[in-house]
């Protein structure tokens, strides 16, 4: 049996609805289109709800990101902060999101009104919103409006969201407490590298970055990016990002790897860490100007060819 609906009416304000202006200023047009994309799968699906918990989330990203493929396509990240904020922002139910359901008043006066004439709809009515006054002023006749009748409690739907409520509470708390445990957990894996052990990396960081760029490069990217923390006082959250975006680099600018100037023949090495806002460090350049300097190479070289100058004038 069909549960459930083949179209839904489009409201003409819905892209001017001003619960979308959050949304739109932090996401884009993309927002509305993702609120679109679960309409549909709502109204196709059960009807008037769909399941957004931890079994199904996954799902339910993946099969928006199927609809909205194309160019500019958005990450999978930013189609679970939309859905959060569609349901922070009233489009759905906050208390029922919370508990892994996505549905809202108009989705389920839109399922009411068009599903009219059925029978034998199956209904979970601890999920249903609608009272009994707002079913009747769209229509008196009804199976959903019977079957919620025949209830022996007609008001089991807000009992069931307070009991949902006060679950959904606990368990967040419970998953509050469990993060906070894996990431104390996480901190003590953590292992030093480098000379003065400011770089810190978690073993699955660490075989993440070997994975990619080699353990002989990544412990030099490390070794760096440890000496650029002690000589500057600045410390970093990730270190793992800080090699990945721009240690390895530096390693290769100070001859750890082959870049275009090496393929060219060239020897041309550049400071490490030049992408950084602060002083970079030009050991290089420092031995040139120590070179240079009184007592140097150069003063001596200039001094032999003069004596030999006035050799010859001689």
């Amino acid at each position: 049996m069909k549960q459930g609906i083949d179209y839904f009416p489009f409201y003409l304000d819905l892209i001017e609805d001003r619960k979308f202006r959050k949304l739109r200023s932090k996401y884009g047009a993309v927002s509305v289109l993702v609120y679109l994309s679960l309409l549909t799968m709502i109204f196709g699906d059960k009807g008037y709800y769909l399941n957004y918990n931890e079994q199904t989330r996954s799902d339910v990203v993946w099969e928006v990101l199927n609809h909205l493929r194309g160019k500019n396509e958005p990450e999978e990240e930013e189609i679970t902060g939309i859905i959060e904020g569609l349901a922070r922002d009233g489009l759905f139910d906050w208390t029922l999101f919370r508990a892994g359901v996505l549905t809202s008043c108009r989705i389920q006066k839109v399922f009411y009104r068009i599903t009219c004439a059925r029978k034998n709809l199956k209904m979970d009515f601890s999920l249903w919103l609608l009272d009994e006054a707002e079913m009747r002023a769209i229509s008196g006749r009804s199976a959903v409006l019977e079957n919620f009748l025949k209830q022996e409690d007609r008001s089991i739907s807000s009992q069931n969201r307070s009991i949902l409520e006060q679950r959904k509470g606990k368990e967040r708390k419970e998953k509050e407490r469990k993060a906070e445990r894996e990431a104390c957990a996480s901190r003590t894996r953590q292992k030093t590298f480098g000379k003065y052990g400011h770089v810190l990396l978690d073993s699955a960081e660490l075989e993440k970055l070997n994975g990619q760029y080699g353990e002989e490069m990544v412990h030099k990217a490390a070794g760096l990016l440890d000496e650029y923390m002690e000589m500057t006082g600045k410390r970093y959250q990730n270190c793992a990002l800080a090699i990945k975006r721009w240690g390895i680099e530096a390693v290769k600018e100070r001859g750890g790897g082959k870049n275009k100037n090496e393929k060219n023949g060239k020897n041309e090495k550049k400071s490490g860490f030049h992408n950084f806002s602060e002083q970079a460090f030009d050991y290089d350049a420092i031995q040139r100007a120590m070179r240079e300097g009184k007592g140097g190479d150069s003063h001596r070289a200039d001094d032999a060819q003069k004596t030999k100058k006035d050799k010859a004038e001689a």
